[in-house]
C-alpha cells in the first residue's frame, strides 16, 4: 500500500479524534495532565489487514488551553509523534480541525446524528454518533471518506469509536479505530 494513503487515512481518522461536536462543552476541559486513551486501530486496504495503535495523552493544561500528545503505529510502522494545541474555553468543533500538519487538506460536512450504547474499554457507555463526509486532498491525490463517529461526555476526549471508508488513487481503505484503554499516568 503507498504510504500515502496510509497517512491520508491515519490523518483522517484523526479529523475527529479530538473532540466531540454534539455538546457545548469541551471535551478537554476537566482533564488532568497525564490523562490517555489508547485505541485499536485495523484498515483493510488491497487485501491486506494492518492492525495498529493510537495514544493520546494530555501532556500540558493551562486554564485555556490542553497540549495533546499523540503517539501512533499502525503494522509495525511508527508514525511520527504529532502535537496538537486547542481552545478549552470554546465547544469543540471536530469539522474544524487541522489535519495539515500530517499532510491532509480536508473539508469536513457533518451528517446525520443519533444515540446509541457502545461497549469500550469494557464498559458501556451512553453515545452521540455522527456521520461525516470528508473530501481533500493528501498530497497530489483526491481523497474521498464518509466516517462514522460515536462520542460519549463520560469520556476524557470523548471518542469512543470511529468507523471510515477512504478512497483515494483508485484504491479504497477501511478503517475503524476504537478504545481499548483510559486512564492517567499520574
Amino acid at each position: 500500500m503507498p504510504i500515502r494513503m496510509l497517512i491520508a487515512a491515519f490523518a483522517l481518522m484523526l479529523v475527529p479524534a479530538s473532540g466531540r461536536a454534539s455538546d457545548d462543552d469541551n471535551p478537554y476541559k476537566n482533564s488532568k495532565i497525564g490523562d490517555f486513551a489508547i485505541y485499536k486501530m485495523t484498515m483493510k486496504v488491497a487485501g491486506q489487514v494492518l492492525e495498529g495503535t493510537m495514544t493520546q495523552t494530555v501532556i500540558e493544561k493551562s486554564e485555556k488551553e490542553v497540549i495533546l500528545q499523540v503517539t501512533s503505529k499502525i503494522g509495525g510502522r511508527a508514525f511520527p509523534e504529532q502535537r496538537t494545541k486547542m481552545d478549552i474555553t470554546k465547544p469543540f468543533d471536530p469539522t474544524k480541525t487541522n489535519t495539515l500538519q500530517v499532510g491532509v487538506d480536508a473539508k469536513v460536512e457533518k451528517g446525520k446524528e443519533g444515540k446509541e450504547k457502545l461497549k469500550v474499554a469494557g464498559k458501556e457507555f451512553d453515545t452521540v454518533w455522527t456521520n461525516y463526509k470528508v473530501t481533500g486532498k493528501a498530497g497530489d491525490q483526491d481523497i474521498e471518506s464518509e466516517m462514522k463517529v460515536w462520542m460519549s461526555k463520560d469520556l476524557t476526549g470523548a471518542l469512543a469509536r470511529i468507523e471510515m471508508k477512504l478512497t483515494a488513487g483508485g484504491m479504497t481503505v477501511e478503517a475503524t479505530m476504537e478504545l481499548t484503554e483510559k486512564g492517567s499516568k499520574k
